[in-house]
């Protein structure tokens, strides 16, 4: 279960990401490389989305029990507290 997201937000973008949660993701080791990918994005829901949805078809990552859409919602939820 992802619990959240830890964000850093500068003119509107992702400047730093820390997502925490009980989840698992393979290849194992991967989650540090996924935020670090998302550095740069605008944050809004379509933007946040488009921008994972690209990282998962291009590395192929999995995280079982965790949809793309929960990272999608910790972040932008993250943003507007």
């Amino acid at each position: 279960m992802l619990r959240e997201a830890l964000l850093e937000v500068e003119s509107g973008r992702i400047k730093q990401l820390q997502l925490e949660g009980d989840f698992f993701m393979y290849p194992e080791g991967k989650l540090r490389e996924l935020e670090s990918s998302l550095a740069g994005t605008i944050v809004n829901r379509d933007n946040s989305f488009s921008k994972i949805k690209a990282i998962y078809e291009q590395t192929g990552l999995l995280s079982p029990g965790v949809v793309l859409e929960d990272f999608t919602e910790a972040i932008v939820r993250a943003f507007s507290l």
